[in-house]
């Protein structure tokens, strides 16, 4: 029998093996498993997951397509016992492919594309025993279905996100990690009229425009450069960093947040005028009748904010002088007017 027929005969059993196992592949069964595992993962730790796959499915030769992916993120205890409620992260589907050439090699190359959020996620994950590196570019991201960032807010929020990042794990571990962030938000608003702020006043939706972050990681340190917003109804601006860890919300944070009202915003309606103050009033806003906002007054306009601790539960403290090291208060600029 000539060679090349032995070879036809060899490559047309391994595709029809293959292709048998690529469809008789108990996709059920492996779903499970990953659900399993990762609820055994989770286990002793602080900020409890679980995790749920609807359907998962085979997509192309060397990948997988999961369907109704839904992250439950249980967050630490307050202080007093008392529960915060779940976080929730839904996505629509998941697809991943790996990289059979990597594997020659000793790595796992993951490229991923997650639709949801109104939007995309793709990018790629590589593992190796040296590193872990993750590459992601956002776009079209609608803030308003990132149930963790709506929740940290307290209130409904409509925007645009788009950005990327890229993150090399030294010894695949977060507290060594190395690279940087980009994201922006444009058209972010906060509020529609009807939300209450701690179920007691509602109010009227603030236009914040573009918010822009930009971070660089060294160390495991993400320093903040920018998280800033200007041009609109609130201005806003944070300094500090984030020291990671492998559990992103047991991160630890250590942030400078200032923010302040325009005069438009002020005095758009009765409420915001009661709530904040009428401009150019000397009567006292009941805003600053909190003891902690009050402390938090500084003399430029803004209420400045320290914020620490673990990032599933930080704590919130009034800090009216400038960041250790920098965000020094600039010269008092009348509220909603251009500083020249």
């Amino acid at each position: 029998m000539p060679a090349l027929t032995v070879v036809g005969y060899i490559a047309f059993y391994l595709f029809a093996f293959f292709l048998a196992a690529y469809w008789s592949f108990p996709y059920e069964r492996l779903r499970d498993r990953l659900v399993a595992e990762f609820a055994a993962d989770q286990k002793g730790r602080p900020s409890n997951q679980r995790i749920e796959i609807e359907e998962l499915e085979p997509y192309w030769f060397t990948g997988v397509r999961a369907r109704g992916v839904k992250v439950t993120i249980a967050a630490p205890p307050k202080p007093g016992g008392e529960q915060p409620p779940h976080t929730v992260i839904e996505v629509d589907e998941l697809r991943a492919r790996t990289g059979i050439f990597a594997k020659l090699l000793g790595k796992t190359k993951v490229s991923y594309l997650v639709k949801g959020f109104g939007g995309e996620v793709s990018g790629e994950f590589v593992d190796s025993a040296a590193e872990r590196r993750l590459d992601m570019e956002l776009v079209d991201v609608a803030v308003s279905r990132l149930d963790p960032l709506v929740a940290a807010v307290g209130l409904p929020m409509v925007g645009s996100m788009k950005g990327d990042l890229s993150l090399v794990f030294p010894e695949r571990r977060a507290s060594k990690a190395e690279g940087h962030m980009k994201l922006t938000i444009a058209d972010l608003a906060v509020g529609d009229g009807k939300a209450k702020v701690k179920n007691t006043i509602a109010l009227p939706k603030m236009k914040v425009g573009e918010l822009a972050f930009d971070a660089e990681a060294q160390g495991g340190v993400l320093k903040i450069n920018k998280l800033a917003a200007s041009g609109g109804d609130l201005e806003v601006a944070t300094e500090g960093k984030i020291q990671l860890r492998d559990v992103p919300m047991e991160s630890i944070c250590d942030l400078y947040l200032r923010f302040r009202f325009s005069d438009a915003f002020k005095g758009r309606n009765d409420t915001t005028k009661t709530l904040f103050g009428a401009p150019g009033s000397t009567a006292p806003a009941l805003f600053e009748l909190d003891p902690s906002i009050k402390k938090s007054k500084r003399a430029d306009g803004f209420y400045g904010w320290h914020v620490l601790g673990n990032l599933a539960a930080p704590k919130f403290d009034p800090f009216a002088g400038s960041a250790p090291g920098g965000a020094a208060a600039k010269p008092a600029t009348p509220s909603g007017a251009k500083p020249k």
